[in-house]
């Protein structure tokens, strides 16, 4: 197996170990969860390298690693939204995944823009320089041909209407029997929480999941000492140099969507 030197912990005995652990794993479920400490705590001891961002993302690279391997079978082919450093579409690919990235890298939503980079760095992914959506031109004759669409802590970033066009292309691109993956950063308490509250609820019924159903998981967060928070030391990091009255702490989570595309509820 030839190592990535940008991931050089993907080696054999790596792959072998996570495919063990985690495909068909029966703790990920279908249908609206969010983030917990038990699995932060998995991750950190067989997923280690990818459990260091510092940030949501300690625990939502390794969730969306786990649920592919749990839903989807080794070889199938699927694509990343928004990928930014692609380490985990990288992880993939050496397991046994077609894996394709689609990102505009034009620093839209606090994204990053180093497209070349990436490009020279994993060349062995597919990166596809644009924004994700039904009518996305390179993506054209691959109608239906997706086993699984994912993304991790991007679709909180976009409007309501890119989030639709999003749905439209998961409608388009997903096989009948394909998967909608999704890792979301929610303001549960503090600045915005009614915002993200309204937006979870819309992600939630395009996926096929009601809100009664969403907000009952919501209000679970309150009482599960198991609810994985953003640390205040990620909070300072977060802050970047703005007062602290401009950017004051607010509980942040991660919620975690998985549906099946026939489940999607939006007409093309």
């Amino acid at each position: 197996m030839n190592i990535n030197p940008n991931i050089p912990f993907c080696d054999e005995e790596f792959v072998e170990k996570i495919i063990r652990l985690y495909s068909k794993n029966n703790l990920v479920q279908e249908g609206i969860s969010y983030a917990t400490v038990k699995d932060y705590c998995d991750s950190w001891d067989n997923l280690n390298p990818i459990s260091k961002h510092g940030d949501l993302k300690n625990v939502q690279r390794p969730w969306a690693l786990k649920a592919i391997l749990a839903t989807i079978p080794i070889g199938g082919k699927i694509l990343e939204i928004g990928a930014g450093e692609p380490i985990i579409a990288a992880i993939l690919n050496k397991i046994g995944y077609k894996v394709t990235v689609v990102d505009p890298y034009n620093g839209s939503g606090l994204g990053p823009t180093d497209y070349i980079k990436f490009t020279k760095e994993f060349p062995e992914l597919r990166i596809i320089r644009e924004s994700f959506s039904h009518d996305i031109e390179t993506l054209k004759n691959e109608e239906n041909s997706f086993d699984a669409i994912y993304s991790i802590s991007v679709i909180e970033h976009l409007s309501h209407q890119n989030i639709m066009d999003i749905f439209k292309g998961m409608k388009k691109h997903l096989t009948t029997k394909g998967f909608s993956i999704h890792c979301i950063d929610h303001v549960h308490r503090g600045n915005g929480e009614n915002d993200f509250t309204e937006m979870i609820k819309n992600i939630s019924k395009l996926s096929g999941i009601s809100n009664e159903t969403a907000i009952k998981k919501l209000k679970c967060i309150n009482n599960d000492i198991n609810t994985y928070y953003l640390s205040a030391e990620s909070h300072n990091a977060w802050r970047m140099g703005k007062p602290y009255e401009e950017f004051p702490m607010r509980e942040m989570v991660s919620i975690q969507i998985i549906t099946k595309s026939e489940d999607i509820q939006i007409a093309l």
